[in-house]
Parts: structure tokens; C-alpha cells; sequence
């Protein structure tokens, strides 16, 4: 289990890096202006697939720009009498949750090639930041797990069709063992991967990841398997003891879609 040194830790990060990110965000939005001459202003929500770009305006409500229409666009800073609304632009994330199976591919000569099967749910801070929460279950070195984790990702903004970057941390319970695990233990995947926008308003990724994996081995094993025979004595099998802490790693092809 986590020494509580190591969950605070972990507390005072999550928290540190969504304090920064409302703080980053809030009071500021995107002013497009266009060929026309017209200026829009608004909450940037997304580029479609069609590359149209989405704002949220507190007046005029949602905004569909034409991309050929633009002539500049860019992120201002609001002035202090700005729109409450949309001011606190952070107060409307973007929620959303994935799906993704994957095969974990073994790194080292003790760890097996395994599959995972993960669902995360997020909520998106930023057109570039998203923290979530995940659980999974995986079945590797003869082996099931079920990692819960919290999930941080990292994608350029204003983009549809981008690279993305994936930090996964928590802990993997042992569900069930064939092989002298004794239980689970911390956790830890970075990801990268690519992700394209569907016509049906979803997201279709697919990423490679190094992923981390302790656990404990303990149990019996022999060491004479067969009884010995001394001066018409016979002796049983001789057994011996084993406690090791062990160390597995991963990498893992992953394909998924985002909802």
C-alpha cells in the first residue's frame, strides 16, 4: 500500500496543477476577427471536423466561424468589467470519457505480453489541459489486475486532429493470480498518441504508452521434490520460502474513442 507520505504528495500535485490551471485560464478568451472586418469574441470550444471553429459567446450564444473567413485569430486577456460569464470560461469544462483496449507488450525477459482494457473520465480545464480519473482491468504474468489511476492529458490547443500527450498514476489491485502474487501495488503510464475527429462528433485515438507495474511475489517452492532416502530412512520433500518484491514493464498499443 502508499505510505501516506507518498498520497500526500500525490494530493498536493493534482491539486497544485488544477489551481494553476484555473488560474491560467480564467480571464481570457478568443477574438476572431474576420475579412469582413467584424470582430467575434468567445469561449473557445472546439474546431469541428469540418476545421469550422466553435465559440461561446455570454450574447450571442454559440458562434460557427468558417475558417476561410478568418483573417486573424488570437487570445486576449479580458478587462476587469468583462462578462462574469465569460470571464470564468473554466465554470464550463468540457466533460468527457474514453474507452481503450490495448496489448501490453513485455520489456524485460521476467514480464509477459499481456491485454488492458481502460475507461477514464475527464474534465477538460483548457483547450490544452484535461484531469480525469480511470480504472481498468488487465491480465498479464498470469495475473488480473484492476489499476484505478488519475489521468492527466496534455493536447495543443484550438486543434481537432492532434498529437496528445497522457500521464496515468494510482494503484492496480490484484484481482486474481496463478503465479505466487501476493498483491498489487503503484502504478504509472506516459502515454503519447494521436487522436482524429469522427463525423459523428466523437474521437478516435491511438497511442503507445511505457507502463509501470509493482507488485510482491511470496510462497512456497521446493527445494528437494522428491523424497531421500538416508540409511532406510526416507525424508519428504524439502520446501523453502520466497518474498520478493518485483518490478514489471510494459509497453502498450492502445486504440480507443472519446465521447
Amino acid at each position: 500500500m502508499f505510505k501516506r507520505s507518498t498520497l500526500l504528495m500525490l494530493f498536493l500535485l493534482v491539486g497544485a496543477i488544477l489551481t494553476s490551471a484555473l488560474a491560467q485560464e480564467k480571464g481570457y478568451e478568443y477574438v476572431v476577427t474576420l475579412k469582413s472586418g467584424i470582430t467575434l469574441r468567445g469561449q473557445f470550444i472546439k474546431k469541428d471536423i469540418n476545421g469550422f471553429i466553435i465559440l461561446k459567446n455570454p450574447e450571442k450564444g454559440v458562434l460557427t466561424i468558417n475558417p476561410d473567413e478568418i483573417s486573424f485569430m488570437q487570445r486576449e486577456e479580458l478587462p476587469a468589467n468583462a462578462d462574469f460569464a465569460l470571464q470564468n470560461t473554466t465554470a464550463d469544462g468540457d466533460y468527457g470519457f474514453q474507452l481503450s483496449p490495448g496489448v501490453m507488450i513485455g520489456m524485460t525477459d521476467q514480464t509477459e505480453t499481456g491485454f488492458q482494457f481502460q475507461g477514464v473520465t475527464f474534465l477538460r480545464l483548457s483547450e490544452s489541459l484535461a484531469l480525469g480519473a480511470g480504472i481498468g482491468i488487465e491480465r498479464a504474468n498470469q495475473a488480473t489486475w484492476m489499476p484505478v489511476f488519475g489521468h492527466l492529458r496534455l493536447e495543443p490547443e484550438a486543434l481537432s486532429q492532434a498529437p496528445f500527450l497522457a500521464i496515468n498514476v494510482g494503484y492496480a489491485a490484484l484481482v486474481q493470480d496463478d503465479n505466487y502474487h501476493n498483491r498489487g501495488g503503484l502504478m504509472a503510464a506516459a502515454e503519447l498518441g494521436i487522436k482524429f475527429p469522427t463525423s459523428g462528433g466523437n474521437t478516435f485515438f491511438i497511442s503507445t504508452s511505457y507502463r509501470y507495474q509493482q507488485t510482491r511475489l511470496e510462497g512456497m517452492i521446493y527445494a528437494i521434490q522428491t523424497p531421500v532416502s538416508v540409511d532406510s530412512e526416507i525424508y519428504p520433500p524439502v520446501y523453502t520460502s520466497f518474498d520478493q518484491n518485483i518490478n514489471y514493464h510494459f509497453l502498450v498499443i492502445s486504440a480507443g474513442i472519446i465521447f
